[in-house]
């Protein structure tokens, strides 16, 4: 009865009156789909903001470095981000910079000059590490004298403001130590520093090993250096070392690129403070197979002394990034698994782990390789590395203009915030000069987060959806909070930022920090304090 009587109102709708209304629900159930589509996707990953150049000099005016797989160029304490890095703004003459961005890589600070840049000590390949205070170590190669190189080390206690007179880490007589990587206890006071020490023979063939020193002190000083590869007096090469240490610094944990065999990456541990390391092992599941490369790993020590590493890896013929991890405290290492899901190559790979044992990793990526270059790609795990997500490109420009991006370097936040950084041309046609880039990413798959110390939602928002503005009411909190509001839009980009709140009821109008109106979508509302953090989606309708 209710269908005859809806077929007898609609004969008598006039027929363009009806075919209109048909066409205006045809178009919303299609905007529907297709909306939900997305907001779909978009929560079952990371999405990143817009790339922003790190370097203050001008665009495009001179070389700038950072250093990539176990090197390790940027951490995060909180929404804090550093990054190290270098370029050859003085003269030609490289130097190591640093720069912080206070508000999650949205704006960067002066570039402060660390270590070199004169005609007679340059420097470069900086590795950076924080400890539980958020002092700020750093590590990098010094070019003396002609061809001679040399491994220093600085510390800063005072955010980067300020860095202690560099110190002489190496202690052989060699002419190369180079590529130094460097891994610091919760406290500070064990300094751990892997660097490739070694010289051309006679022939012209390379003799490079690995080795280690520790300082006890905080940095002041450092202990002779120890061996860590056991390829004995053969000439191959051992290259590229990174290095990881428990929280409590008391064992140290160092993979890297070795060509005794083929090209492998090796492993070894020290249970003794880096006084002596053990036999070395294989980490990759290739051993003996022909032409099989693996090179340029990057390693993580988890909270829990979980040991992850990935590489770039070449059994299939195109390179991919492959990933293992131990858990048994680096005795064995478990199978190995492809993170990247495409054929074209990727190289470059730096990987972080949070508390929770979540793994992050980013690389360079050429599945635009002949079209626009190469991009920065990303993954992640949430089961400590048995599965990855799909791959996501991190950079802004894929697609849009022909640019190379090289050298990620990953660090992640406790909120399971995700910054990348890294070096383009995007800025000089002719690919000589090169800027530093960095992104943050954000999870967009959780709707809603309640918060855990009140297992309740401290956030209303009404109404919702809202058309020209929303009253966001916070119910538990306390008037000496120091309360803070972002709201992000679905690409993890943050468009509006609310602070020092003295009232518990908010009004946003639906205008961003730039003065302009946000157009109709999906928003998400992020309250957080020093004792409180909620996540309330928000919808904007025209």
């Amino acid at each position: 009865m209710k269908i005859i009587n809806i077929l007898r109102a609609c004969r008598e709708v006039p027929y363009d009156i009806l075919l209109n209304r048909l066409f205006k629900i045809i178009i919303f159930v299609i905007l529907f789909f297709i909306t939900v589509i997305n907001v779909s996707f978009a929560q079952n990953n990371y999405v990143f903001g817009p790339s922003i150049r790190v370097n203050d000099d001008p665009p495009g005016s001179s070389f700038h470095h950072i250093a990539s797989s176990g090197f390790h160029g940027i951490a995060c304490r909180g929404d804090t981000v550093l990054a190290m890095f270098s370029d050859e703004r003085n003269g030609g003459n490289r130097a190591v910079y640093f720069s912080k961005s206070p508000d999650a890589r949205q704006t960067w600070g002066p570039n402060v000059r660390v270590i070199g840049g004169t005609a007679d000590f340059e420097a470069d390949w900086a590795s950076i590490a924080l400890d539980a205070q958020g002092y700020i170590y750093i590590t990098c190669r010094s070019w003396e004298s002609g061809p001679e190189q040399n491994v220093y080390f600085t510390k800063s206690t005072d955010g980067g403001l300020t860095f202690s007179d560099s110190v002489l880490v190496n202690d052989t007589t060699r002419l190369v130590q180079q590529m130094p990587s460097i891994a610091v206890d919760s406290s500070g006071q064990k300094v751990y520093i892997a660097w490739e020490d070694g010289f051309l023979t006679g022939g012209g063939n390379p003799d490079y090993n690995i080795r280690v020193s520790v300082s006890t002190d905080g940095g002041t000083s450092f202990l002779p250096s120890v061996r860590v590869d056991d390829t004995g007096i053969d000439s191959s090469w051992q290259q590229k070392p990174s290095i990881g240490c428990s929280r409590a610094g008391d064992t140290v944990y160092v993979a890297w690129r070795d060509e005794r065999n083929d090209r492998d990456v090796y492993f070894s541990r020290s249970i003794d403070g880096g006084q002596t390391f053990e036999p070395n092992i294989i980490v990759n599941d290739t051993a003996g197979v022909p032409v099989s490369s693996q090179r340029d790993p990057s390693i993580w020590v988890s909270k829990s002394g979980n040991i992850f590493i990935v590489w770039e890896d070449l059994r299939s013929g195109p390179s991919d990034i492959f990933f293992d991890k131990s858990t048994d405290g680096g005795v064995s290492f478990s199978q190995d698994i492809k993170v990247t899901d495409t054929l074209w190559g990727a190289a470059d790979c730096s990987i972080t782990a949070d508390d929770s044992e979540r793994i992050y990793i980013a690389w360079l990526d050429n599945r635009t390789y002949g079209q626009t270059g190469s991009d920065i790609y990303f993954t992640y795990s949430t089961d400590t590395g048995s599965t990855f997500a799909p791959n996501v490109r991190v950079n802004d420009l894929g697609g849009t203009i022909d640019a190379w991006d090289w050298n990620a370097n990953i660090a992640v936040n406790s909120e399971g915030k995700v910054f990348v950084a890294w070096f383009s041309d995007r800025n000089d046609p002719t690919r000589v000069n090169t800027d530093i880039y960095a992104a943050a990413g954000i999870y967009t798959g959780i709707k809603e987060y309640i918060n855990k110390q009140t297992s309740c939602s401290t956030i209303t928002v009404y109404p919702n959806p809202y058309k020209n503005k929303v009253h966001i009411t916070l119910m538990d909190t306390k008037p000496e909070e120091n309360i803070s509001i972002m709201i992000y839009d679905i690409t993890g980009r943050c468009i509006k930022t609310i602070e020092n709140i003295l009232s518990n009821h908010i009004v946003w109008t639906g205008i961003d920090d730039l003065g302009n109106k946000v157009p109709a979508g999906v928003y998400f509302c992020h309250v957080k304090s020093d004792r409180i953090t909620d996540i309330k989606k928000i919808i904007k309708i025209d």
